[in-house]
């Protein structure tokens, strides 16, 4: 089996926890280099992963022959440039959500990496995931009637507040919903952003309105509970609403509650409880299961040559709604997508 040499760049948590634990237990991938601004943690995590080639400076890594493709985990605020260096180079390139910190950088990433013919792919793990799965396949195929209400909700303990909830995290919210409708075109938002205290300067706090074409009605909410110290206390998930039942799964899996009008089991039971097919134990940790699952996409993307599910295209979209929130907030309005 032909393996792909991977380099991860940025050797942070979600790095240490997930993206290099799962590249070494995968066939597919070859785990080559590691890079990293903080020489300290660069060798430290060299030594506890086994990795001897260690770079500094990831244009570096973009010279190394030896590199096929990237797994990007450098802050936000850096996405852009060095995923663009990568793809001008003619490496294929994983970047974690979001793709960049505006419209316009993003814009010319996916042009370069269409111009390079590389693959370019987003992390939105969530979608990986069997109950959000499952729940698309149900609206499909029209087991709740027609969808009029989708609502996307999540309370989180940790943000990267330099950038705010918005981009660090309500990018997830919004961009599962798109995919639940199968890239439905959002024609309006209208937005609500707060920030809690003094020391922050972006928002931590948001509440968007969408109008989707199809009819539907969006809501997402993105809460930082800055205080708060276990995350037992937080609420997250997806809620859709049809004409004929409702559905509502945990944002983290594996759990679906279901209602159905006119089936028995909700006559009986009214709204219960079901768990899609290879749903995993709920205590299995989501670096070990969404994010294996998206990363051993990519590599099959780049083995295969397919387009990846998660592709840079679609996380412009994405970045234009955040983008027409911060307006709609700055406005008092509606702002056309």
């Amino acid at each position: 089996m032909r393996r792909v040499d991977v380099a991860v760049v940025g050797c942070g948590f979600i790095a240490e926890t997930a993206h290099i634990p799962n590249l070494l237990s995968t066939p597919k991938a070859k785990l080559v280099a590691l890079c990293d601004i903080n020489d300290d943690r660069l060798k430290q995590m060299g030594a506890k992963f086994g990795v001897t080639k260690l770079y500094s400076d990831f244009r570096e890594v973009v010279e190394d022959r030896g590199v096929e493709a990237a797994i990007i985990c450098t802050p936000t605020t850096a996405h852009a440039e060095t995923a663009k260096a990568f793809v001008d180079g003619g490496k294929h390139a994983f970047v974690e959500k979001p793709l960049a910190n505006s419209y316009e950088q993003a814009r010319a990433l996916v042009e370069a990496a269409e111009k390079s013919k590389v693959k370019l792919m987003v992390g939105y793990q969530m979608r990986f995931l069997p109950n959000h799965k499952k729940v698309k396949e149900m609206i499909g195929r029209g087991e709740i009637g027609e969808p009029f209400y989708a609502e996307a909700h999540s309370e989180t303990l940790i943000i990267k507040s330099e950038v705010g909830i918005l981009l660090d995290y309500g990018t997830h919210l919004i961009n599962i919903l798109q995919w639940y409708f199968d890239g439905t075109h959002i024609e309006k938002v209208a937005a609500l952003l707060h920030t809690t205290g003094d020391k922050y300067r972006t928002e931590t706090e948001a509440t968007l309105a969408l109008k989707f074409a199809n009819g539907v009605v969006g809501r997402v909410g993105a809460f930082w509970l800055s205080n708060y110290k276990s995350w037992e206390a937080t609420d997250r998930y997806v809620k859709i609403l049809g004409t004929r039942g409702k559905v509502v799964t945990d944002l983290n899996g594996p759990t679906i509650t279901l209602y159905k009008e006119g089936s028995l089991m909700s006559r009986v039971k009214g709204p219960h409880k079901i768990m899609p097919r290879f749903a995993l134990n709920p205590y299995v940790p989501l670096t070990e299961m969404a994010y294996r699952r998206e990363i051993e996409h990519f590599l099959d993307c780049v083995l295969k040559n397919k387009e990846p599910s998660t592709s840079g295209q679609e996380d412009l979209v994405t970045l234009k709604i955040v983008e027409a929130a911060r307006k709609s907030f700055q406005t008092g309005r509606f702002v056309e997508v």
